[in-house]
């Protein structure tokens, strides 16, 4: 049994007799008087991540043998069967993945061994500091399903989420939806537009309602690029057994290194943040799926950061009509700010040739410029230069 779920401070807490026996010596933990008696006992106030009634709304199976008598609780269950399942421990909820992607601290923590797991960062500090987005969201769930917003309106369901967990789950709904509302808007002129005039009270409304299923994005993950270069993906999205691209990179395509994906900023300053395998960057906006530039990045100040193995950050590219080199014509004033570089696995992408940049070191980052001396990108934290990979695709080269 794993018992990563016990709080020993929320058991005393909500079992003041056990607190009561601990304090006088007739045990020595909360968790010691649960596995001895505990369970048995059908205590299942273990942790604010699990909710006896709701893991059972979320496992009919489950409830029945607990009528039955074949099982205490559903506590018993999660803890003996539920977890290798793969049956959500906290309030039939928490996704590994999700909230890895969603969180870069918490998958550069886990990388670096700090924590074995996004589920254990949650435990011990997500909880805390508020990082349930990644998980559930009320408002996105009654916005986007309006007959699950009328039932908890008729008294049929008490919320959105006792729904989720008793239908919507089997019935592929999303819960939750990675959003981010200022690029949703820059994004988007007509739904900011909208919300300027009322027709929406924000673009995360929007987007809710008609926006995901328009094949907006709302994060710098590009959803209709995703699904333009995975065609399995497309179809399973229409298909109904994912409810985006988004979602199928979150459970599969970031574990997937063969699945490139691409990251894509707008013409105003961006901080993009990419996840998974292997992503593509770009923080300026281009048209899916030609990859034609509608904005060059002059005037921009853009931050990449990538993702957990090999990352392509685009400071040029090639597009329909011809190699386009970004972030040149503002000088010092715009360029790429380039972290989390790692020299043995990602790479920097270039359009024109090696010989019309130049790289030096200056403040403990590398620097590039055009041989004119345009900024136009700046590697944080490498004091080496890099080397020449040429492409295949002319007038494109890498720097690696």
């Amino acid at each position: 049994m794993s018992f990563d779920i016990f709080d020993e401070q929320y058991y005393l807490a909500t079992n003041p007799d056990v607190a009561t026996a601990v304090q006088a010596g007739l045990v020595p933990s909360g968790i010691a008087h649960f596995l001895q008696y505990g369970l048995e006992e059908g205590r299942t106030s273990v942790s604010p991540l699990y909710d006896e009634n709701l893991y059972l709304q979320a496992n009919p199976d489950v409830a029945n043998a607990v009528a039955v008598g074949s099982l205490q609780s559903g506590l018993q269950h999660y803890l003996l069967y539920g977890e290798a399942e793969g049956r959500r421990g906290w309030l039939g909820l928490f996704n590994e993945q999700a909230y890895l992607g969603r969180y870069a601290d918490v998958s550069s923590a886990v990388q670096a061994g700090t924590f074995k797991s996004g589920f254990e960062h949650f435990i011990e500090f997500g909880i805390q500091e508020g990082r349930f987005d990644a998980l559930f969201n009320e408002q996105y769930y009654l916005q986007k399903y309006t007959d699950v917003a009328n039932a908890v309106s008729a008294g049929i369901f008490s919320s959105g989420l006792q729904h989720f967990l008793q239908f919507g789950l089997n019935e592929n709904r999303s819960g939750g939806a990675l959003f981010n509302e200022s690029f949703y808007l820059r994004s988007n002129p007509d739904v900011a537009s909208a919300v300027q005039t009322g027709i929406f009270s924000s673009g995360w409304a929007h987007f809710a309602q008609f926006g995901g299923t328009e094949g907006r994005s709302g994060t710098y993950f590009n959803e209709e690029l995703y699904r333009f270069g995975n065609p399995d993906v497309d179809d399973a999205v229409q298909a109904g057994i994912f409810t985006s691209g988004l979602d199928h990179y979150l459970q599969f395509g970031q574990l997937e290194p063969a699945r490139p994906s691409g990251f894509i900023g707008t013409s105003q300053n961006d901080i993009i943040t990419s996840f998974g395998a292997l992503s593509e960057m770009l923080g300026v906006a281009v048209e899916i799926p030609t990859l034609e530039p509608s904005s060059l990045g002059v005037g921009e100040v853009d931050i990449l950061i990538g993702g957990s193995q090999k990352n392509f950050y685009n400071l040029g590219i090639r597009s329909v009509s011809g190699p386009k080199r970004f972030y040149v014509g503002g000088g010092s004033n715009d360029f790429a700010l380039i972290r989390s570089f790692d020299a043995n696995n990602d790479f920097i992408q270039l359009a024109g040739s090696f010989a019309e940049y130049t790289q030096q070191v200056v403040n403990g980052s590398l620097e590039i410029s055009t041989t004119s001396g345009d900024l136009v990108g700046v590697v944080e934290g490498i004091t080496f230069l890099l080397q020449d990979f040429s492409s295949i695709t002319p007038g494109i080269f890498l720097l690696g």
